[in-house]
């Protein structure tokens, strides 16, 4: 466009010199042809031009610079565009790589997924052979899950002695326990009795480790963090505001938290146990010794019981809590058996009642939540609040059973194992007499001496009955009283939980509740018996 106008100019020009020479060569007449006004208008369109390339001069100044930031603007997006396809060929490179790196994962996983799947096969394999044998171990109750517990612990021994001699070991597979099993099932009882007396008598020989020697406490070293186990209130559990539903921690063993499922045995019908809750708790320690001394993870122990013929069945996973056994319905106590006997001989109560390994297992057999919870109520109400700081807790046993039994144990002349093992020339004892040992009244002259003696300023009194110690005033009188809400198993548990928090205990030499509150109450001081006194 610019060049159209310069272009007119340059013709404008030459028209304008065309006709001055014309009219100055020409005539005067020629010349006169040319007017002022043509001479005016040629002067206006010359200005027109020199405006027009002025404008066309300052344009192209201005493309100029136009130009030179476009070509910089290029240069730029050329610069971008090198970098983009740099980075576009570094990705298709990576992206070639991972695409020939998935490919040998897939193959790598192709074949471990081949492998895994003959692996699966041949678990799915075993584990239908061992549940096939599990269904008939099953079959056979509680009797033959203790005997094949027993048949691994001496296949241990064989093993051991084999090895000693050079022999090769013998696997014990489920076909070789199902032939001992028929085996046991075709034996005479009393045969078996007998063979039993020949072959397997305990602690027989030096060569035999299958008994483990009792290993006694020695508290001047000091017990190994955790070795006692304490409930306390579960401060990682969201507590209800119910008081009776607090939570409280509770036992593990062998990866069991607590109780496990009740399970169901093959007896229908089983009679419940008969005897005191006391009573249980003594047996279930030969089970409980037994699982821990052998490892033993499937031993059952009956859940119902009954106090005597006029009381309700009860059930014990609802009072007791311990992760060593678990509790059954529809079976029965094992441990007059012989499989039991093969199994457990070596660990039972009286071999290792006060050892390590009683006390390490006896502190993990506690009482529910519901137990835990009462006894910190009646605590609460009863002793922190009136603000009392030192309390003796007095068993004092006054049913007819007890002073038969007493008067029998005294004429034996053989005190329980508690007394014998646990505070025998350890603790004060008052009443040494054996014509006062099961005389509760005798109690009250020594009782007076050790409260003025210790201080105490309460004492919690531990009977069937109310008891009248002619104490008057001088120290603030407890007694949880029994009511109709209460079995007498949760009212025995309950005075044991209560008074193995007291500061100290009075207990008798021939009572088995006696037992469990000695037992409790060291477990709560460490296994310390200076606060315990015998009567």
């Amino acid at each position: 466009m610019y060049s159209m106008i310069g272009f007119a100019g340059v013709i404008v020009l030459f028209t304008f010199a065309y006709k001055l020479g014309v009219m100055m060569q020409g005539s005067p007449e020629d010349s006169a042809l040319i007017t002022q006004s043509e001479v005016d208008a040629l002067h206006v369109e010359l200005a027109k031009c020199d405006k027009a390339n002025l404008e066309n001069l300052e344009n192209q100044a201005l493309l100029g610079e136009v130009h030179e930031e476009e070509y910089k603007r290029v240069k730029k997006l050329e610069e971008l565009s090198m970098n983009l396809h740099q980075e576009t060929s570094d990705l298709d490179r990576r992206l070639m790589e991972c695409r020939a790196q998935r490919d040998s994962e897939k193959e790598m996983r192709e074949a471990q997924d081949k492998e895994d799947i003959e692996t699966i096969a041949r678990l799915e394999a075993e584990n239908a052979k061992l549940k096939r044998h599990k269904k008939k171990v099953e079959s056979g109750g509680l009797e033959t899950s203790i005997l094949i517990s027993a048949i691994g612990r001496i296949s241990i021994q064989h093993n051991r002695l084999r090895k000693s001699l050079n022999q090769p070991q013998v696997t014990v597979t489920p076909e070789y326990l199902d032939d001992l099993m028929m085996q046991w099932s075709s034996q005479n009882k009393a045969e078996f009795q007998y063979r039993l007396g020949n072959i397997l008598p305990p602690n027989a020989t030096e060569l035999s480790d299958l008994y483990q020697k009792p290993t006694m406490i020695n508290l001047e070293d000091g017990l190994p963090k955790g070795f006692l186990f304490t409930s306390k209130l579960n401060e990682t559990a969201k507590q209800p505001t119910d008081p009776l539903k607090r939570l409280w921690t509770v036992p593990s063993w062998r990866n069991q938290t607590g109780n496990r499922r009740v399970v169901t045995g093959i007896k229908l019908g089983a009679p419940p146990n008969k005897g005191s809750i006391s009573k249980q708790m003594s047996t279930l320690y030969e089970y409980v010794l037994c699982a821990a001394g052998n490892n033993v993870t499937d031993l059952a122990f009956p859940t119902a019981y009954q106090r005597d013929s006029a009381t309700p069945v009860e059930y014990l996973h609802n009072l007791i809590v311990t992760p060593y056994v678990a509790f059954c319905k529809n079976c029965m106590q094992q441990q007059k058996t012989d499989a039991f006997h093969l199994l457990c001989q070596g660990y039972g109560r009286t071999d290792h009642y006060g050892s390590s390994l009683f006390w390490h297992a006896r502190s993990r057999i506690v009482p529910t939540n519901l137990i835990r919870n009462m006894a910190e109520m009646f605590i609460t109400s009863q002793i922190t609040t009136p603000g009392l700081k030192n309390v003796l807790a007095v068993r004092i046993p006054r049913s007819p059973k007890w002073q038969d039994k007493c008067e029998t144990f005294v004429q034996s002349g053989n005190p329980l194992l508690f007394f014998s093992r646990l505070l025998q020339g350890k603790v004060s004892e008052v009443h040494a007499d054996p014509s006062e040992q099961c005389d509760s009244p005798s109690v009250k002259d020594s009782l007076k001496h050790l409260i003025k003696q210790h201080k105490y300023d309460g004492v919690l009194i531990i009977s069937e009955v109310p008891v009248d110690l002619g104490l008057g005033d001088e120290v603030a009188l407890l007694q949880i009283k029994p009511d109709t809400t209460k079995t007498p198993s949760v009212q025995t548990l309950l005075e044991i939980e209560v008074a193995s928090q007291m500061q100290a205990v009075l207990v008798n030499r021939y009572d088995q509740q006696s037992i469990h509150i000695t037992e409790s109450f060291m477990i709560r001081n460490n296994l310390n018996t200076s606060k315990i006194s015998v009567w």
